[in-house]
């Protein structure tokens, strides 16, 4: 049964809206002109639009009604303008566009430039929305063209602002974030909050994907506030879908979803199908990191079937390759496959290499016509002031002023010549010192990679090699891939008797910090093994740690103590046919005969100063029996940032992800491992930069 508490709210919401309807058609009414009455109708109607598109078709209605019975062009026009902007969220996007278009020659005929550039401004964002960016940047800078000298800040600043979303679109972040400020100032200068909300979202978006989420939150938090404020719910709805997108990414699932269903409301509320779909989406995703995977596909199938009926084609994409993850996630690689050739091919059409060379060519046509305007206009402005100062002196003046009016003038270009002489002297001293100093920089240069090389080649020479470790363990391999040219990630290998034992550390930093320690890391390794013979595992750990921390004096020197490594460390028993464990803050992950993926963690705690007080490393055994591989890695395959072009945000590909991808491989031999873990890899970092050092070392028992 419904219950009555329910019915009573929605019944008080009802009475309260219709209430409000009735006060505000009663001011309608009472209105001493029906050029108010369409004042009063258009201010409601556009601030309904992000709230109750109903009510914005109800009151562009009624001021077509009073426009017409006073045959005001404009009243009907702003009319025709509020319903456009309904019509598209209402799903309807070519309608709309046909409005516009007819809404151009009306504006156009009463010499409203402001409207006429508003109109393509929209006009663009709507070819943008379905999948044709190179019409877009058009309607853009025709907007431009329109606003004569940017004489409505506000609407110069919308431009702007969408033409850093173009840039942004393909990937182009630094020109992106350059336009969306200049549109950001535009409306803090018009004074224009309810726009200068929607530059301070943007913004965060260009923030979101240059990895800097703290400034895109901050960025998201200032839009919340100042569209709260304006009563701008489609905004608001966009922030809390956009800080979901942060939490989500930090793991904080619960809060994301929660933002991600109070965003879903909202735009369901303002009966806005493009937002609903791209929210059911993102819950979909959500669902997905937490394997609910009916749950997931539910509600990307929804977005899916919203996001076709409109043809908004880079939602679809977005779809697909949600989709693709989920079935992949699933086991079901034939339909993940389908989907992903599905994405594949609609990113291609909408950012594909052809595309984003049109958009260029176009940005660089319409970037050098802006600037042959601003010459031609300063010409023109000069021609007619020259000929103004020409009239006043044939006037009349005197030939001994004029004489005066000429000696001066020498004066002036005699003391300039000379003063330019002097200055070409010293731009001339000045060019020769560049030159020397551009010449030490280069020759510093080449010393630094010059030592950075030799570096290398010394941590090559004391790290053990790679036909070692295939000595010990045949079927093993590694991934190695520093992000700098030398690396703070290491790997350590040996055998003891009977015992063979493997390490796989992070030291602190990357480059040349980083390898300095990692040669710390293993010679003391070699010692304590090697030289001491100490081969258990924690009793190794206990002992290397006593000695980073002896090594580096972390006891005395402050600036010393954030230094260290995590190491994940095994010995391979096999007469006793069993292998101990031992970690500093890493773990060691090793399947078995039934398929099942198993994971032993390290202590939360480094190799080094630890501003808790250190406990004894813990000893870990498993029985070899069952185990079929072993691998270790540190943290920087886990930590990559996804680069694969058309995501809406950027993500990592985190430990969960890598334990399924290594029960896919399990079964394979070294060799396939290593290759499959690689193409993975290379596949989701795209065109983003490698955030930190990657090592993997894995061991194929049978």
């Amino acid at each position: 049964m419904f219950p009555l508490r329910i019915f009573l709210v929605f019944a008080a919401m009802l009475s309260g809206l219709l209430t409000l309807h009735a006060q505000q058609s009663a001011d309608i009414r009472n209105a001493a002109h029906d050029s108010v009455r369409v004042r009063i109708c258009l201010t409601l109607a556009a601030q309904f639009t992000n709230n109750n598109l109903d009510s914005t078709f109800f009151y562009c209605n009624e001021a077509t009604k009073y426009a017409e019975r006073m045959n005001s062009k404009k009243g009907v026009a702003d009319s025709q303008y509020e319903r456009a902007y309904a019509v598209f969220y209402s799903g309807k996007p070519d309608s709309a566009l046909k409005m516009y278009t007819n809404l151009l020659k009306d504006y156009r005929s009463l010499g409203d430039s402001s409207k006429v550039a508003s109109c393509y401004n929209k006009m663009g964002f709507i070819h943008r929305e379905k999948g044709d960016p190179v019409a877009a940047l058009l309607h853009y800078n025709q907007a431009l063209r329109s606003n004569k000298n940017e004489a409505d800040k506000s609407e110069a600043g919308n431009s702007y602002l969408n033409i850093g979303v173009i840039y942004h679109d393909q990937d182009n972040l630094t020109d992106a974030l350059k336009y969306e400020l200049l549109g950001l100032s535009m409306y803090e200068a018009s004074g224009d909050n309810k726009r200068t909300a929607n530059a301070l979202a943007r913004i965060g978006n260009v923030y979101l994907d240059m990895k800097q989420d703290s400034s895109a939150l901050l960025y998201y938090q200032r839009s919340l506030a100042l569209s709260q404020q304006t009563n701008n719910n489609r905004l608001v709805a966009i922030c809390l879908n956009n800080m979901a997108m942060i939490y989500s990414d930090r793991g904080d699932l619960e809060r994301a979803a929660a933002m991600y269903q109070q965003a879903l409301k909202i735009r369901e509320e303002i009966g806005d199908r493009n937002g609903v779909a791209i929210l059911l989406n993102n819950i979909g995703e959500v669902y997905g990191q937490r394997k609910m995977i009916d749950s997931a596909l539910y509600y990307v199938n929804r977005s899916l079937e919203i996001s076709t009926e409109l043809q908004f084609k880079d939602m679809m994409a977005t779809n697909y390759l949600s989709l693709a993850s989920i079935y992949y996630v699933k086991g079901d690689y034939k339909t993940a496959y389908e989907y992903y050739s599905k994405y594949h091919a609609t990113y291609e059409q909408l950012n594909g290499e052809e595309s984003r060379k049109r958009i260029d060519e176009l940005n660089a046509s319409l970037e050098n016509e802006r600037k042959q305007r601003k010459i031609d206009q300063l010409s023109s402005e000069s021609a007619i002031r020259e000929a103004a100062l020409e009239q006043e002196r044939t006037k009349g003046w005197l030939l001994a002023i004029g004489f005066v009016a000429v000696l001066i003038v020498a004066i002036v270009i005699w003391r300039n010549m000379r003063r330019t002489r002097k200055v070409n002297v010293l731009l001339e001293e000045q060019k020769t010192e560049i030159a020397g100093q551009k010449k030490i920089v280069e020759e510093q240069h080449r010393d630094i990679v010059d030592s950075i090389n030799y570096a290398l080649r010394i941590q090559h020479a004391v790290m053990p090699s790679k036909e070692y470790l295939k000595e010990l363990f045949p079927e093993s391999f590694l991934i190695y891939k520093p992000r700098d040219i030398v690396s703070g990630d290491f790997w350590w290998v040996t055998r003891k008797n009977n015992l063979k034992i493997i390490a796989v550390a992070d030291c602190t930093g990357h480059g040349v910090p980083g390898a300095f320690m990692s040669l710390i890391g293993t010679s003391l390794l070699n010692e304590i093994v090697n030289e001491k013979g100490v081969t258990q595992p924690d009793a190794i750990l206990n002992l290397l740690t006593e000695k980073v921390v002896r090594a580096l004096r972390q006891n005395e020197d402050r600036d010393s103590m954030s230094d260290g490594m995590d190491i994940a460390l095994a010995v391979i028993d096999e007469d006793l046919d069993v292998m101990h464990f031992a970690g500093a803050n890493n773990s060691i992950y090793f399947s078995t005969t039934d398929r099942q993926i198993h994971e032993l963690k390290g202590d939360r705690q480094p190799i080094g100063y630890y501003l808790d007080r250190h406990k004894q490393f813990t000893l870990q055994s498993v029985p070899l029996t069952d185990i079929t591989n072993i691998w270790m890695c540190t943290d920087g395959y886990a930590d990559q940032f996804c680069g694969i072009p058309g995501a809406y945000y950027s993500k990592k590909y985190k430990y969960s992800r890598l334990k399924t991808k290594l029960s896919a491989v399990q079964q394979t031999s070294a060799t396939q491992q290593r290759d499959e873990l690689v193409r993975e890899f290379e596949t989701w970092k795209g065109n983003m930069f490698q955030v930190d050092d990657v090592l993997i070392a894995g061991i194929r028992l049978y």
